[in-house]
């Protein structure tokens, strides 16, 4: 998935046309996608999910870590798909 303007760049360079589909992704295939990244990262860095949470700047738009339903609003309610 890109955004627009990435996508009017890749026409732009390609010097030929160039279309992208237009998918629909459920909200629940966004979190079933991103929450094993979540858990990857911070295995890797060796946080834990609030200190991810904070980290990645979360805590300043949507409050405090309460739990892992609080992901739902940081990778769905953020609209992580805004300008495509």
């Amino acid at each position: 998935m890109y955004r627009k303007s990435f996508r009017d760049v890749v026409r732009e360079l390609a010097g030929e046309p160039v279309s992208f589909v237009k998918i629909e992704v459920s909200k629940e295939e966004v979190l079933a996608r991103n929450m094993p990244r979540v858990t990857s990262f911070c295995k890797e860095s060796g946080m834990t999910e609030a200190e991810a949470w904070k980290t990645w700047g979360a805590e300043k738009e949507f409050g405090p870590f309460t739990g892992p339903a609080d992901w739902n609003k940081f990778l769905v309610g953020a609209n992580i798909f805004a300008g495509m």
